[in-house]
């Protein structure tokens, strides 16, 4: 009876994974004060990010994420587990619009500022605004690390200011090895 009910248990996940794998991830952005060739540049980093979210190598690269304290967990993680964090990015339900939708959905408003910030966004608004003094010089892998960390800060996630965490936090974790998994696909 073990042997059946672990056979049955095996069968189920075993589709709930090639279900998963099956079903697609998007995105969908309404550009502010981009020119054709700017817009242009935005979409093909956006078009990576959705190859890399979909690929096996990103699920595991979340699964197996390890903070600074050698364990397997984001550091201002919201009480979620790293598998919990791989289903809110599938789901990609932004605290604005709550609904599944597997759509990275953004509102990306461009601007140029001679500070240091790359880009950045409200937990009270849709919009994020991308500093064209960093962007007009980024390759698409670089983007694609902006625009991931941005978006992660839509599903909810932050990072103190200021502090020796940020590299194991969602935005600033997720957004490296996303620039890391867009070069090596770019190559």
């Amino acid at each position: 009876m073990k042997t059946l009910f672990a056979a049955v248990f095996a069968f189920i996940a075993f589709q709930a994974v090639a279900q998963d794998a099956t079903q697609n991830f998007y995105h969908n952005v309404v550009f502010r004060d981009f020119n054709e060739t700017n817009k242009a540049k935005v979409v093909k980093a956006l078009d990576q990010i959705v190859a890399v979210v979909e690929s096996a190598e990103f699920r595991d690269t979340v699964l197996n994420f390890k903070n600074n304290k050698g364990q397997t967990a984001f550091l201002e993680n919201n009480g979620f587990s790293n598998e919990e964090i791989y289903q809110q990015i599938l789901d990609g339900a932004e605290k604005l619009r709550p609904t599944p939708d597997r759509t990275m959905d953004m509102d990306i408003t461009w601007y140029y500022s001679w500070r240091s910030t790359v880009g950045y966004t409200y937990a009270n608004s849709p919009r994020i605004w991308v500093n064209s003094k960093f962007y007009s010089k980024y390759d698409t892998a670089s983007i694609s690390r902006n625009l991931f960390h941005e978006w992660t800060h839509k599903l909810g996630f932050g990072h103190e200011s200021g502090t020796k965490n940020r590299p194991w936090t969602v935005p600033y974790g997720l957004g490296a090895k996303m620039e890391e998994l867009v070069r090596k696909r770019m190559k």
